[in-house]
């Protein structure tokens, strides 16, 4: 079968689809792209017969093999196919997927390895490659054919992302010795790996000269990043001259980067995120690297292994997270404070104690400080108030600040004392996110965010109002707004209660953008009578906000905005009440439809 001039395939949802067609060779020669998803029956491209009943032939089929010639294959998706047991056979017709350069596999629960030793003469030119959500998936690339034959192949992968694999065990399956290069890796990123002991073999480990990007989480068996090398090597230089982007967490039995004697450089490197990994040590004391030669300090490197030599990273860092013992480090006086003159990022973590103070004093060390990270602790306010700290100090620290995001901090009832002087410190602040804390029932004085630009807040749920009317006349420079994910939240803007404030208008003069995302117990924007303009509102996306009937019982004026967007359609009848109610009456008919459908089912 000759289809010459297709380019492009897409095959999905498609419950009863067993195979494309039934022939001995399907040749596509034009063919680009190929998405195949949520067709639960298929398990082979292209078949000889037109039925089978070896159930044996079925559970040792691959969707693509010998019958199958795609010659300029550029892109492949393969999504949602529950009982694919392989992707290909080592076996394949000649130059039939030599040019795929991208290649994502997600949500295939029966799927066990995507790379046979093999296929990887012929996959040189794979550029990016994402695996997802596959259940039984033990290992993406199988080297071992292919190393026994001491073929040396090049494959030109640059991004290798992959998440949810429960039972991957290996990235790789054998050090490849070099003899199967994979140097212009530029981002890793793993996440959600539970059964995965190590995540590079020592040999591609020691030949990543381009990497960028190192992003490792919730992979709760990882012992080290590189697996104990099978060599004689007595030591072993990892060299990262590009690294930017190091993040490594919830790693709970990570001990080090490698086991063995090893040096670790990354001269360029920009973020440096590491907290729940509580066997890793960051960093070693400076006292120690500065009374050891280069030979000692090698040798040094034994139990507990740090990950890095302080002076040689944290002098080019912008930005870092510290957790409690690393910032007990720091307090104690190990480090210079001139290493710390770049960073303008610092990121707060893991105070986990209910009698938590949060740190201010290291904050002193950290000079100019531009945006500060707070996170997973049990900080009840994240700065003190208790009188220890004055303004003078607080104007100090505090003044360069034009960042501030809180995350994950359940016990935070307020970001700071309303009787402090702090709000009148953090006039600089330009974005505040807040994301995962439920106890947080109020933001902050008006006279906080006079300069606020950004506002976003994720899965907030004990707040019921984001802020007082009051405050809002504060928001002047307010460009976007986001709210998503706050399951209590049932109006924007509440009333301070007083009656003459009801009167004048609110005005957000600057805001463009407004998001309103999965709020379940929104009503409305104000349930007061205030009058609100937004002369720059421009736009408005509504989603899954099943109360919310009409946007304010006030005044409006929104002379810029050309409509409602919701689930990527605009909606608009001449002004925002009117299409926020046509939202709601188009969301009620959907509900009394689905209904009826219900019931007539029964």
């Amino acid at each position: 079968m000759l289809l010459h001039q297709l380019e492009s395939l897409k095959l999905k949802d498609l419950p009863k689809l067993t195979r494309f067609c039934t022939t001995n060779l399907v040749e596509c020669s034009a063919l680009k792209e190929i998405c195949i998803q949520n067709c639960p029956q298929m398990r082979t491209f292209v078949s000889n017969s037109p039925t089978s009943n070896n159930e044996l032939e079925i559970i040792n089929s691959a969707l693509f093999d010998e019958k199958v010639a795609f010659p300029n294959l550029e892109k492949m998706q393969i999504l949602n196919m529950d009982y694919l047991n392989m992707l290909w056979h080592n076996e394949l017709h000649s130059n039939s997927f030599c040019k795929i350069n991208a290649l994502t596999v997600e949500h295939c629960k029966e799927l066990l390895k995507i790379f046979p030793s093999m296929l990887l003469r012929g996959l040189q030119n794979l550029e990016d490659l994402i695996i997802g959500n596959c259940d039984s998936l033990e290992e993406v690339f199988d080297l071992q054919e292919i190393i026994k034959l001491k073929e040396t192949v090049t494959i030109q992968l640059r991004t290798l992302n992959i998440r949810n694999l429960p039972n991957l065990k290996h990235v790789w399956n054998k050090d490849p010795m070099g003899l199967v290069l994979f140097d212009n890796l530029s981002s890793v990123v793993v996440w959600d790996c539970p059964n995965l002991k190590a995540i590079f073999p020592a040999t591609i480990a020691k030949n990543l000269l381009q990497l960028e990007t190192l992003d490792v989480e919730s992979c709760g068996g990882v012992e080290e990043i590189v697996a104990q090398d099978q060599g004689t090597e007595a030591s072993i230089e990892f060299l990262f001259p590009c690294l930017e982007f190091l993040i490594l967490r919830e790693l709970n039995e990570l001990k080090c980067f490698y086991s063995r004697i090893h040096t670790l450089e990354s001269p360029l490197l920009k973020r440096l995120t590491v907290y729940h990994c509580e066997k890793l040590n960051i960093f070693c004391p400076e006292s120690e690297n500065l009374l050891k030669t280069d030979t000692e300090s090698q040798a040094m490197i034994q139990d507990p292994r740090p990950l890095f030599s302080f002076r040689k990273v944290v002098s080019n860092l912008e930005k870092l997270t510290l957790t409690r013992k690393d910032a007990a480090m720091i307090l104690e006086g190990q480090f210079p404070a001139d290493l710390f003159h770049k960073l303008t990022t610092i990121g707060i973590h893991c105070f986990h104690d209910e009698s938590a103070v949060f740190p201010f004093d290291l904050l002193e060390r950290f000079q100019p400080m531009e945006s500060l990270v707070v996170g997973c602790s049990q900080f009840k306010e994240p700065f003190p108030c208790d009188g220890s700290v004055g303004r003078k100090k607080y104007a100090e620290v505090l003044r360069l600040i034009r960042g501030l995001t809180l995350n994950n901090l359940l016990d935070l009832t307020d970001i700071w004392n309303q009787d402090s002087e702090i709000d009148q410190v953090l006039q600089s602040l330009e974005l505040l996110h807040v994301e995962r804390c439920n106890s947080l029932v109020a933001l902050a004085p008006s006279s906080t965010f006079q300069n606020l630009i950004t506002l976003e807040m994720l899965k907030c749920n004990g707040l019921l109002s984001l802020v007082t009317s009051s405050t809002a006349k504060s928001l002047v420079r307010l460009t976007t707004m986001s709210i998503k994910e706050c399951d209590g939240l049932k109006e924007i803007v509440a009333n301070d209660g007083d009656e003459i404030e009801l009167k004048e208008d609110i005005i957000f003069s600057k805001l463009e953008s407004l998001e309103l995302h999965y709020l379940p117990s929104l009503v409305c924007f104000c349930s007061s009578e205030h009058s609100f303009k937004f002369p720059s509102l421009k736009n408005v996306i509504v989603k899954q906000c099943p109360k919310l009937q009409v946007f304010s019982k006030g005044v409006l004026s929104t002379s810029s905005l050309l409509g409602v967007q919701k689930d990527d359609q605009w909606h608009w009848n001449g002004n925002l009440n009117a299409a926020i109610q046509q939202l709601f009456a188009e969301m009620m008919m959907y509900r009394m439809l689905e209904n009826i459908e219900l019931s007539a089912q029964r």
